[in-house]
């Protein structure tokens, strides 16, 4: 029953925060001759702040879920085997969603906007670990690749101002 609850209380915190109010600042709204240099940019408020709250859940995600428990051999371990890896991909599927909200507060904010390319990346290098997961084998090297990349992206972040601090969602 906690179980359950716990849940549904990440999943209600990761649809409403991903609910922000967007908007595109074009005057007139017909495209006009000036709206082809306008910027794509979405309006959010609180970008920095929901940056650091979503990059903060997907990375203690990434290293409570995958990381952790691949250094730990909990994935070779025949008895904790499939619930490791049932863990992991429910963890993937909730950290490329975090990544990429946070990559659109790091495009809104004018301090984070050298983060995009970088979170783009490490989503779609988390989000390929899927397949050696349902295969019954995740890729080593491709997590302790993303796992350099959450370091330097946390890094960049820091040196922008915008110290991550990870917090891991509890399944229990």
């Amino acid at each position: 029953m906690r179980l359950l609850a716990a849940l549904l209380v990440l999943l209600a915190l990761a649809f409403a925060s991903g609910c922000g109010s967007k908007s595109s600042s074009s005057a007139g709204g017909s495209g006009g001759p000036g709206s082809a240099l306008a910027p794509a940019t979405p309006h959010i408020h609180f970008a920095k702040t929901k940056f650091l709250i979503h990059a903060g859940l997907a990375f203690g995600a990434f290293h409570r879920y995958l990381y952790k428990p691949l250094r730990e051999g909990d994935f070779s371990r025949p008895l904790q085997h499939k619930l490791a890896l049932v863990k992991a991909a429910a963890a993937v599927a909730f950290i490329v969603h975090e990544l990429r909200i946070a990559r659109e507060d790091a495009q809104a904010s004018a301090v984070l906007r050298r983060l995009f390319s970088p979170l783009g990346a490490l989503a779609g290098s988390v989000g390929a670990l899927a397949a050696g997961l349902k295969a019954g084998h995740p890729d080593g090297t491709a997590v302790s690749s993303a796992n350099g990349a959450i370091g330097s992206i946390e890094s960049l972040a820091s040196s922008a101002g915008a110290r991550v601090t990870e917090h891991a969602p509890t399944l229990s």
